[in-house]
């Protein structure tokens, strides 16, 4: 199995993520994976207003491939 699944979250005001939705899927174990790997992801930075942290909410896709 392989292709893109596309995860949105939301990154909050001290990095972390919450809300990690698949909206678009390849399989119910790719998703799975895709949302678990998200899951462990160091905080990321977050957005800033006028140097306030603001949270916001990202769509990305994720790619599997199988190696040949």
């Amino acid at each position: 199995k392989q292709g893109k699944v596309y995860i949105r979250f939301t990154v909050n005001i001290d990095g972390s993520l919450s809300n990690l939705v698949v909206i678009k899927s390849v399989a119910k174990d790719i998703d799975q994976e895709a949302l678990r790997v998200m899951k462990l992801s160091p905080p990321w930075i977050p957005a800033t207003k006028r140097g306030v942290p603001q949270k916001v909410s990202y769509t990305i896709p994720i790619f599997f491939q199988l190696a040949n």
